[in-house]
């Protein structure tokens, strides 16, 4: 036999849960998505450094980084 106050409390619990899957969910796609930013980020730095180490001109620099940018051509 379920008593009233137990099936409350159930209903909290389930409430609870759901709670916690769903902020999982949305903390996962916020890093997922802030991820892609960071990676060009680094692209670009790596970029710069070879570019400052000498093993990249200056022509080759502007093309990768209109590359990373997304630009045309």
């Amino acid at each position: 036999m379920v008593m009233p106050w137990m099936a409350g409390g159930m209903v909290f619990w389930w409430f609870a849960a759901a709670v916690v899957v769903v902020l999982l969910v949305v903390g996962a796609s916020v890093a997922v998505a802030g991820r892609g930013d960071d990676e060009a980020g680094s692209a670009h730095d790596v970029l710069a450094e070879r570019f400052a180490r000498g093993e990249i001109d200056e022509e080759e620099y502007r093309r990768r980084t209109a590359v990373l940018r997304g630009d045309p051509g």
